[in-house]
């Protein structure tokens, strides 16, 4: 605050003389002052994770309703506001942030000339950077998985504390270990992880798994007995082979054994590979199935039919005699 007043001169003669008018005082009026924070905390410097909000606000003032505000960042305005909380859209990288506050409203939207301010503390803040999590699958092609495959999930990078993995969001691993594995996934499956970097800060991404089902291998007819070295007649196709998913590309592959259960001695047989096939002339009696083959995204994964028997029969036998010897 500061008091004036004005002199009067009077030269006569060379004689000067003065005289003071009255004292007028020009008060110099304490800003509304106020205390900036971060998150509703005290901070000089802080680093936020990418998926936190950066919020200031202002405490410490009497009267906020009658007062205005200017936030700014790196001494830029970036907000003008009647409150005394403010979110940073999109903040990024470092910078200083701190706020004016006036003792006067708004006036028609902005800050009125005649109000006073004060100019609170400054933050420090930086925003850490943002990691892209890069999770491997592996025992399936592409996302693509037949029945019963043990699929292995592995975060690649970056590197942290903690894996929490989910599967359709029930606990899978939570731990230490960057690596876990799952054969129990069901069509469209959602493998999550969250990382926990070294800074305290998450990161996170997800898969949808998709399965290579074959609704039906089909079925096959031609069951029946031939002679010894006979030729047998077609294994016709009865009903195609089918999968859920439309974009799925049906193929199949006859095999053959001498064992009913296909338990061993499993011939795959080549260039048997149609909807029918008519075996080679056979000497034991031999059993049939077709494997539907489902290729997905190049995945390709297989269902058998049913199996048919060709029988080959003994002959009559009898014993040739000479002159009844």
């Amino acid at each position: 605050t500061t008091y004036f007043r004005r002199l009067a001169l009077s030269n006569l003669n060379g004689k000067t003389c003065t005289s003071t008018t009255d004292i007028v005082e020009v008060e110099v009026k304490d800003g509304p002052g106020g205390q900036l924070l971060l998150n509703g905390s005290n901070a000089v410097s802080k680093t936020l994770c990418p998926d936190k909000n950066l919020t200031l606000s202002i405490t410490g003032i009497a009267d906020p309703a009658n007062k205005s505000f200017e936030y700014r960042r790196g001494g830029v305005v970036i907000n003008t506001s009647s409150s005394t909380i403010f979110t940073v859209p999109n903040p990024s990288g470092t910078a200083n942030y701190s706020a004016y506050v006036y003792d006067k409203p708004l006036l028609a939207g902005n800050i009125d000339p005649a109000a006073c301010r004060s100019l609170t503390n400054s933050i420090v803040i930086t925003i850490a950077d943002e990691e892209i999590v890069n999770l491997a699958v592996t025992g399936a092609i592409s996302n693509t998985y037949c029945s019963g495959d043990n699929v292995v999930f592995t975060v690649a990078s970056p590197v942290g504390t903690n894996y929490e993995f989910k599967l359709n969001n029930q606990p899978l691993q939570n731990g230490a270990s960057n690596t876990t594995s799952s054969t129990n996934i069901t069509n469209n499956a959602i493998v999550s992880v969250i990382v926990t970097l070294a800074n305290g800060c998450t990161a996170s991404t997800s898969v949808t798994l998709i399965e290579n089902t074959i609704d039906s291998p089909g079925t096959i007819t031609g069951t029946q007995s031939i002679c010894f070295n006979g030729q047998p007649t077609q294994l016709s196709n009865a009903t195609t082979a089918s999968a859920t998913n439309a974009s799925a590309t049906i193929t199949y592959q006859w095999q053959s054994s001498p064992n009913a259960d296909f338990s061993a001695n499993v011939d795959t047989i080549g260039g048997a590979d149609n909807e029918n096939y008519t075996p080679l002339p056979l000497t034991e009696t031999t059993y049939f199935r077709r494997l539907a083959i489902s290729n997905l995204n190049g995945k390709t994964c297989t269902s058998t039919t049913d199996i048919v028997e060709v029988e080959v029969k003994g002959g009559p036998g009898g014993q040739l005699l000479l002159n009844g010897s």
